[in-house]
């Protein structure tokens, strides 16, 4: 994960992604923390990290229910 963020891999992902994602979740603001919280679980599943994807998810819920 953390090589992926190097390269900026993460950044790409969640920018080709964000425009979906908006949609799925039209109540949560473009630059609300949780936003960034699901394109992050989102891409470490794409890379099939599920161990690293599993803390993202957490946090995306505590930040949506705040």
């Amino acid at each position: 994960m953390k090589i992926a963020e190097e390269a900026g891999l993460l950044v790409k992902l969640a920018n080709l992604f964000k425009p979906l994602f908006t949609r799925l979740f039209p109540d949560i603001p473009h630059d609300h923390p949780a936003m960034g919280y699901i394109l992050s679980n989102f891409s470490a599943n794409v890379f099939g990290l599920g161990n690293a994807a599993t803390p993202l998810g957490i946090k995306a819920m505590k930040e949506m229910k705040n």
